[in-house]
């Protein structure tokens, strides 16, 4: 059976959201238990750390900074570290592993590149997990901030004011999200008030040092969001506002994350609350003039081929008129790029012959005869039980065998659509041998991937997998899929599977600064 393209490719979208939902439900079943609630970090080890933390902490020294942080972290969020002094050293080393992480910032695909593309998986996993090296201080300082507030002051003056954000250029497709960061600096903030004087000067200098340096349009909805968050006096909302308009007319232009920051961001409705928070006419005034004269920069700026259309007027740039700039609404005349560039290219999954009858096999697996919409109703176990379902299980795994990455445009291309396959079985298979058997060949295909060459953060997300899995099942068959396992020689994945079992990730595990 041959399904057309159309057919495949609701097929694979199909399978993505079966992926994301999975993940999104694996992580409470695992006995029927609360998550642990983040530990308080002033308490007292009574006893040595146990033996199994020390074992998993000796791993740490043998994998990627990135993941030995995140380690550190959620052993203390799950609250399996209670010592104040213990903790303070593991989040200082944690710390200091964070500038080594592979990923300086969060980065998001662009519209339309967010499923079924390696830009798309990388979104997923950079999202999910954190462990870009921003994020990890983020999560780093918001446990400071309970156990040592002016330590989590010192490391938030110590990260610099550009954020380490790469300027994009038209060929990328994410651009990167410092979100967190804001976040953090709302929630210190808000630790630091002093009561009927607003925010200390140290907070106060701190926000208006980055206010004042913005270097990318990513950051312009959250910082605005952070000054209407933060309670300010009269005054100091004054400067900061002051200091805001300035780094609007500073900042240099940057098409390909203004227009993703105009298009699918908030920053309009951030922009006009911040509008709408000026109680002083000049001060509107100012910061509605400055945010225009921003706009107009990058409209005329050298331009992405992508975000240019001849005689059209974006529609981001109607709802500034109908909102920010009735006063003084844009017209087309004030749209002239010095220049166009070039564009972003996304390779698009199952586009090889190999790929394609690789998901119309399992496509056909799962939901038996698809209808020509490219739609199914998911097979029942029954169905699944039968000699001839078996029979083609085997023929599509001997098949997968056979697939290479010379099959595929790039090795991560073959890498990720590999993998999603490997995690659409486990959806399907019901008998426990076959389970063991693909459990077996999807962790000696992770334990072979180059992380140090390729994206950890996919590997880990792509190794997570396993984990949601295995929270789905009872402990009895958790221990026979394990002990079914050859010893695995990836310290990685030694690490997290440790981390699994003592300090299991939830869907709230990472630390929260909002």
């Amino acid at each position: 059976m041959k399904l057309c393209d159309s057919c495949i490719k609701v097929t694979a979208f199909l399978l993505i959201i079966h992926f994301l939902s999975v993940a999104a439900t694996a992580q409470t079943s695992l006995s029927n238990q609360p998550p642990p609630a983040p530990a308080k970090l002033q308490g007292k080890q009574e006893s040595p750390l146990p033996a199994d933390i020390q074992s998993l902490l000796s791993l740490t020294s043998a994998v990627p900074d990135e993941f030995a942080a995140d380690a550190m972290i959620r052993l203390i969020s799950a609250g399996k570290v209670l010592d104040g002094k213990t903790q303070r050293a593991l989040l200082e080393t944690a710390y200091d592993k964070t500038g080594s992480a592979q990923e300086t910032v969060k980065r998001v695909s662009l519209l339309g590149t967010e499923s079924d593309t390696t830009a798309g998986v990388l979104n997923q996993a950079l999202e999910e997990l954190d462990i870009d090296a921003l994020s990890l201080r983020c999560r780093i300082i918001t446990l400071f901030l309970s156990l040592e507030a002016n330590r989590a002051l010192e490391l938030l003056q110590e990260i610099p004011v550009d954020l380490n954000i790469r300027q994009v250029s038209c060929e990328d497709s994410l651009v990167p999200e410092p979100d967190c960061f804001y976040n953090l600096l709302i929630a210190a903030a808000k630790k630091s008030l002093s009561p009927k004087k607003g925010l200390t000067y140290d907070y106060l200098q701190l926000i208006n040092r980055h206010i004042s340096n913005l270097s990318s349009p990513t950051q312009v909805g959250p910082a605005a969001k952070c000054l209407l968050a933060v309670t300010l006096t009269s005054s100091q909302f004054t400067i900061l506002i002051s200091s805001f308009a300035a780094a609007l007319k500073a900042m240099p232009a940057n098409d390909r994350a203004f227009v993703h920051t105009m298009t699918i961001g908030t920053t309009r409705n951030d922009m006009m609350a911040l509008a709408k928070a000026c109680e002083q006419p000049y001060l509107r005034r100012d910061l509605l003039a400055a945010f225009r004269n921003y706009v107009i920069k990058n409209l005329n700026a050298e331009r992405c081929s992508d975000t240019v259309k001849s005689s059209f007027v974006p529609k981001f740039i109607s709802n500034l008129n109908d909102s920010l700039f009735k006063d003084q609404p844009l017209e087309k005349e004030d749209i002239r790029p010095i220049t166009i560039n070039g564009s972003y290219v996304v390779n698009h999954f199952w586009e090889s012959p190999k790929a394609q009858k690789l998901l119309t096999q399992y496509a056909h697996l799962r939901f038996g005869d698809l209808d020509e919409r490219g739609s199914g109703v998911v097979l029942s176990k029954e169905q699944r039980s039968t000699i001839d379902w078996k029979l083609e299980l085997w023929k599509f795994l001997d098949d997968m065998r056979t697939w290479t990455q010379d099959d595929e445009k790039s090795e991560m291309d073959y890498f990720n659509q590999r993998c999603i396959l490997y995690r659409g079985l486990f959806a399907i298979l019901i008998d426990d041998n076959m389970v063991g058997k693909v459990f077996g060949e999807f962790c000696a295909f992770l334990k072979g991937y180059d992380l140090l060459r390729e994206s950890r953060a996919v590997w880990l997300s792509h190794t997570k997998v396993l984990f949601d899995y295995l929270a789905t099942i009872s402990k009895e068959q958790q221990a026979k899929l394990l002990n079914d396992l050859p010893p695995l020689s990836n310290v990685s994945m030694q690490l997290y599977t440790a981390l699994e079992n003592i300090a299991p990730r939830t869907s709230g595990q990472a630390a929260n600064t909002q």
